[in-house]
């Protein structure tokens, strides 16, 4: 579970959501999602977000819509986003882009990654190899 969301003024200490994050390069099919629905049940929480910047297939969709799981695609989030006053905004722009911010932290363990070469061409590679396996595809030539 990437974000435990605690909103019920009349007992803070309860988890009242969580939120999944995925960044993948596809669609998010059910599989995740039924897994949330797990975390749900195992959190005792009733309602969950699932974040993935490039959607959700039409089966996920559905078994979300039936599970209370509001799924957030990038289009979306960027919507919501925008909706908000530009104090927040920049609040929100000031935190995300604060420190190393072009460099990504490792979706495993949550160090900063470094630039790696192999024969295949640049990659992000986790810190922490080889206790830590995890890599990124690289997006531009230079980190």
């Amino acid at each position: 579970m990437d974000i435990r969301l605690f909103q019920d003024d009349t007992a803070p200490e309860r988890c009242t959501a969580v939120v999944q994050c995925k960044a993948w390069n596809q669609a998010v099919g059910v599989k995740p999602v039924r897994e949330l629905r797990g975390v749900m049940a195992h959190e005792r929480v009733d309602k969950a977000f699932f974040m993935a910047p490039n959607g959700f297939t039409d089966e996920a969709r559905a078994f979300a819509a039936e599970n209370r799981i509001t799924l957030l695609d990038g289009k979306l989030f960027l919507a919501m986003l925008e909706r908000l006053p530009e104090p927040l905004r920049q609040q929100l722009l000031d935190f995300a882009t604060e420190g190393g911010w072009t460099t990504p932290t490792c979706p495993s363990c949550g160090v900063k990654m470094a630039a790696r070469d192999s024969k295949r061409g640049r990659f992000w590679g986790c810190t922490h190899f080889p206790r830590c396996r995890a890599t990124l595809q690289m997006r531009s030539a230079t980190p």
